[in-house]
């Protein structure tokens, strides 16, 4: 039987930044109350709910957000091809009130100082969330040197038709595509007949820049609607997506899927958890499952080494849970992309 030696937990943690902390909760009214049930929909949120939100549920989408680019950004391959550029954009679809974008935007700050122009299109259809997203972007220009275009959009998603229809809004390129916990929402209340992560993965992949990163993220748990959980759902409609995306694409983390997803048929439970600390709450608990894709060409020039030799890579940290498909002695967590040259 072949030793399967443990890894250390990859559990990332950080703390909410005290200006941010200070104008979420002392400015905005945030306030930290969890409550998955209520909070599984959003698009219906009233105005005092969506303090709840900010209080609660933007800290952790800002710890998720940063930590996966701060592991992305301090990749000498991947910044090596990013870091003469000027401009960048972002959109961001689901954004709610923004903690993947401001996550995104203090790992930007920390590792590429020489940004001069940042332009951003979120989409929502909360409107009182937007309002709050443009509120914080503003505090955040007081923090930052560079110039950034916020242009939201409302938009509502009945059925797969307004998905179409959101193909008109979303105008040009962008270096990064977020979709954190949204995709679920859309699952919960039926909006999409075919698997939803492949659906909305097929419209925003071809809105990625020729070295543009798409994060789709999601939440853990079992969903009635589909009858499992969302990670499996996700695992299978995003390998679907990149098979028949005629060798376009290909995902970048975890690094099980990019080893083995064109050969995969497994039904995978994959997690990652997160901790964030602000005023209201130590080491907040965030248990997600998320994928990072970018264009074929891209992903494999980042990591041209990756994965060499005989291997074991873990999909659940805290958790001796192992891709099914690796084998060896030699064992890396798939959510580090620093732990594989």
């Amino acid at each position: 039987m072949e030793k399967k030696y443990d890894t250390n937990s990859f559990m990332d943690s950080t703390v909410l930044p005290d200006w941010l902390d200070s104008y979420i909760f002392k400015e905005l009214g945030g306030i930290y109350s969890p409550d998955y049930i209520r909070y599984e929909y959003n698009l219906d949120l009233s105005k005092e709910e969506v303090k709840t939100y900010l209080g609660t549920y933007f800290p952790r989408s800002y710890a998720e957000s940063f930590c996966i680019f701060d592991n992305l950004l301090s990749n000498g391959n991947y910044f090596s091809e990013i870091q003469l550029k000027r401009e960048l954009s972002i959109l961001d679809f689901g954004c709610g009130t923004g903690g993947e974008i401001i996550g995104l935007l203090m790992a930007l700050t920390k590792y590429h100082p020489d940004i001069e122009n940042i332009n951003i299109l979120a989409l929502d259809g909360n409107h009182y969330a937007l309002r709050r997203l443009e509120s914080i972007i503003d505090q955040f220009r007081l923090h930052c040197q560079y110039s950034i275009n916020l242009i939201v959009g409302p938009i509502a998603v009945s059925d797969s038709s307004d998905i179409e229809l959101m193909k008109d809004v979303i105008q040009g390129s962008f270096d990064y595509i977020l979709s954190f916990k949204a995709i679920c929402e859309l699952i919960s209340k039926k909006r999409i007949p075919e698997n939803a992560y492949k659906y909305i993965a097929e419209i925003l992949a071809s809105k990625l820049t020729e070295k543009g990163i798409m994060v789709i993220l999601d939440v853990t748990v079992k969903s009635p609607a589909i009858g499992t959980f969302y990670p499996i759902y996700m695992n299978n409609g995003l390998r679907e997506f990149v098979k028949k995306s005629n060798n376009s694409f290909k995902t970048l983390i975890p690094l099980s899927c990019y080893r083995y997803e064109r050969a995969c048929t497994q039904e995978c439970f994959s997690q990652r958890l997160f901790k964030i600390t602000h005023s209201r709450k130590q080491n907040d608990l965030s248990k997600v499952s998320y994928r990072i894709l970018g264009r074929k060409n891209f992903v494999e020039l980042i990591m041209p080494k990756l994965l060499i030799g005989e291997l074991i890579i873990q999909v659940k940290n805290g958790e001796n849970i192992y891709c099914p498909l690796s084998k060896g002695v030699r064992c890396l967590s798939s959510f580090d992309i620093n732990n594989s040259n």
